[in-house]
């Protein structure tokens, strides 16, 4: 059995599994735990460190990638956007 871990998400929360991982992706990001430039684990990494599906967890990618948080490459993965100074 598996024990949950920090990584792990929770059916039990009021929030979309979306929703949790894209809290804890942009936590790391917030964190500077991963900064600008640095290449964010892999979709199926991710997936698997979240006890997720692949689907969800592109979701939440997609929708880290349209706030400008996060931009994928294709074949070279997804990667921490330089924040865009505010006007």
């Amino acid at each position: 059995m598996k024990k949950p871990s920090d990584a792990d998400t929770t059916r039990e929360s009021s929030l979309t599994v979306a929703e949790q991982i894209r809290g804890r992706v942009r936590e790391n990001v917030e964190s500077g735990r991963w900064v600008p430039g640095d290449r964010i684990p892999s979709m199926r990494s991710l997936a698997a460190q979240y006890g997720a599906s692949l689907a969800t967890v592109e979701r939440a990618i997609r929708d880290l990638s349209s706030e400008g948080l996060l931009s994928g490459r294709a074949g070279k993965g997804t990667f921490v956007c330089v924040p865009t100074p505010a006007v």
